[in-house]
Formats: structure tokens, C-alpha cells, sequence
């Protein structure tokens, strides 16, 4: 009985692993629509992703005490320069962080994209099931669906993001995960 009760745990382990790789490759390559949120940021803009359609949005989900998160804020600011004059693109960062704590540390580092804090719920949201660390880029398309999104940091995100958004502009979607 026991021998019998492990065989059928096995199976069902097996089958539970084989499912698991199934929805996480149909997931990564899906297009998931971003669904509609309003936030404030940091300035008390009120930021709605209905006005945004028609533009490309690009969403970094960080923390001010996450290490890699940090590690990429300069080539962040480097891609958000590339496009500072593009009223196509627009940028967020989204963290749970509190706003008083956003505006301590801009006041020793620069981070480029708006900054929507305290989003805790907003920040569950975006994880759709599929993102489950930090940092993770998110690339939004005109017509309000993820097109693309990392969970890891190459060191040369500025580049990836920015071919992402060259393709997203001549409307070449390319539905990625790296």
C-alpha cells in the first residue's frame, strides 16, 4: 500500500512538472493585455493607461533595497536619454516602496523614468502570474499588450530595451522573455 501510495505520488509529481513546463513556455509567449490601472506618481500626476494607448510604455518594477534593481538604473537612465525627446515612449518605475523613501533616494541617485510608489497592489497586478522576481522590464505595446518582459539583467538592457521599442515603433512586435 505504501509502495503503491509513493508510485502514484511520483506519477503525479511527474505530470504536475510536465504541466508546469507546458503553461510557463505557452505563457512566455503569449500576449497578455496590460489591464487598465490609474496611479499617482511621485509628482501627484495621476498616470491612466487608457490616455497611454497609442504609446509605447516601458515599466521597470524595482525596490530601492533590491541590488540588481540598482545595478540597472544607469542603463535605464542611459535608455530613457535615448528616447527623452520621443513623445511615443513613456516610462515608469513601479515599486511598493513609499513615496517619502523614492524622494530620499533621488536625492542621491538618478532614476530617469516616473516613479509610481506605494503601489503594492499595482505592483501584484503587473506579476500577472508570469513575473515573479524583481528587477523585471516590461514593454507595453500602442494597443495595451505586453510585447515583451526580462526578469533578468544582461548588461546591456539599455540596447535589448532599446531595439525593443525601434521594433514596437515601426510595428514589428516581437513577443519575447529573457
Amino acid at each position: 500500500m505504501f509502495l503503491l501510495q509513493i508510485n502514484n505520488l511520483q506519477k503525479l509529481t511527474s505530470f504536475m512538472m510536465l504541466a508546469f513546463v507546458f503553461l510557463s513556455s505557452c505563457s512566455k509567449k503569449s500576449v497578455y493585455p496590460l489591464n487598465d490601472f490609474e496611479a499617482k506618481t511621485l509628482n501627484g500626476s495621476l498616470i491612466k493607461t487608457q490616455e497611454l494607448r497609442g504609446k509605447i510604455i516601458v515599466i521597470s518594477l524595482w525596490a530601492t533595497w533590491c541590488g540588481p534593481c540598482l545595478k540597472e538604473i544607469p542603463q535605464l537612465n542611459k535608455l530613457a536619454s535615448k528616447f527623452e525627446n520621443d513623445n511615443e515612449v513613456v516610462f515608469l518605475a513601479i515599486t511598493d516602496d513609499s513615496s517619502d523613501k523614492i524622494k530620499k533616494f533621488l536625492t542621491k541617485r538618478v532614476h530617469k523614468y516616473t516613479h509610481i510608489t506605494g503601489a503594492k497592489q499595482l505592483f501584484k497586478d503587473l506579476h500577472q502570474g508570469v513575473i515573479n522576481t524583481i528587477p523585471t522590464n516590461i514593454i507595453i505595446d500602442k494597443k495595451g499588450n505586453i510585447q515583451y518582459y526580462s526578469e533578468v539583467v544582461p548588461p546591456n538592457i539599455s540596447e535589448v530595451l532599446a531595439d525593443k521599442i525601434r521594433n514596437l515603433k515601426e510595428e514589428k512586435p516581437t513577443i519575447t522573455n529573457n
